[in-house]
């Protein structure tokens, strides 16, 4: 967890037009899935490498493999990157870093070694001048660049050992078989930068039951969790259902409470204010949506007057951006008050 910048390349901060046309695919986080990730070194024929080092699984060192898949983007044209002066760069001959999955093949009993995803783009990264190198679909241009993941060749290292290690504990804490103790043991994961760490985590804590929920509980009262929380309401709804209501009232109510005390304080257009991931109105308008939508889930009638007088409050919330939007608050509060019983909604 040393490594946090590094857990998920694909979290760029882009406004909303951006983030349509442009995304990047490729994320460490592959070496969860993947049975192995190797250091190779291209050879004189496409599609085939030499493994310099194995990060995980176990192909010597020497081994010749097959990626067919990677061909195509041994070409030429796909080989350009934009370099940190944003000028274009052809890749050298180099290394890269394979996410790999052994594949059934079509003759019985043997296998090979496919990409982790079905997009080979976003199972590699390239090695150049120990920086490294992924791809992005960019819907604006002819050809797929290269785009530099500001990571050096150790950062990835260290990032791939940290995914792989945490899966391996984390197998190990599934296994336990008492329930109770099973929650205690995953609850330091649910803090774990890795997204897929967290995701196998909070399933596993649904699986325990009753005996999960103290530990979801914690991270919804826990305002330093906030970016956890919209997982931990899921997983509590799962376990609770309507049970889980009274306690994603009382968050409702608190955020109410929130959004009365700064709401007179804010323009037009204050969700640009601050444009950093950990911006505190982002997250909390973040938190908002999530609570009303977990509220579906247990379509509790508890949380009527919540809320309505949620829907009421943003009324007066000015939009976030200058085109008028509310950031869909009204409409989520609607949802869940049209689909209580009609006898209880307006």
């Amino acid at each position: 967890m040393r490594y946090c910048k590094t857990f998920l390349l694909a979290l760029l901060v882009l406004a909303p037009a951006a983030q349509a046309r442009l995304m990047t695919i490729f994320t460490v986080e592959a070496a969860w899935p993947a049975s192995h990730v190797v250091v190779a070194k291209e050879t004189s024929t496409p599609g085939k490498f030499e493994v310099v080092w194995c990060w995980k699984g176990n192909l010597p060192k020497g081994e010749t493999i097959d990626v067919p898949e990677m061909i195509p983007l041994q070409a030429q044209s796909a080989r350009v990157f934009r370099n940190r002066e944003g000028k274009p760069e052809r890749l050298r001959p180099s290394e890269l870093v394979l996410f790999l999955r052994e594949s059934p093949t079509a003759q019985s009993g043997r296998r090979r070694l496919a990409p982790v995803d079905s997009e080979m783009r976003a199972s590699m990264a390239w090695m150049q001048d120990d920086e490294m190198f992924c791809f992005r679909p960019d819907n604006e241009s002819v050809e797929v660049e290269l785009v530099d993941s500001r990571l050096t060749w150790a950062e990835m290292w260290m990032a791939v050992k940290d995914v792989t290690h945490e899966q391996t504990l984390l197998g190990a804490v599934s296994r336990v078989t008492n329930k109770r103790a099973r929650a205690e043991e995953l609850a330091p994961f649910l803090l774990s930068a890795y997204q897929v760490s967290r995701s196998y985590a909070f399933k596993q804590l649904e699986a325990c039951g009753r005996d999960g929920v103290p530990t979801l509980v914690a991270i919804l009262n826990d305002p330093a969790l906030m970016d956890r929380q919209a997982d931990a309401m899921k997983a509590l709804v799962a376990v609770e259902g309507k049970q889980a209501g009274p306690e994603l009232t009382a968050l409702l109510d608190s955020d109410v409470e929130f959004w009365t005390a700064v709401g007179p304080a804010l323009k037009t257009g204050w969700w640009d204010e601050d444009m950093t991931p950990e911006a505190p109105l982002r997250l909390r308008l973040g938190q908002t949506v999530d609570i009303i939508r977990a509220l579906d889930g247990t379509q509790f009638p508890g949380a009527r007057k919540s809320v309505i007088a949620l829907r009421d409050l943003w009324s007066t919330i000015p939009p976030i951006d200058s085109r008028g939007d509310t950031g869909g608050i009204v409409d989520e509060c609607n949802r869940f008050l049209n689909a209580l019983p009609a006898d209880r909604a307006n």
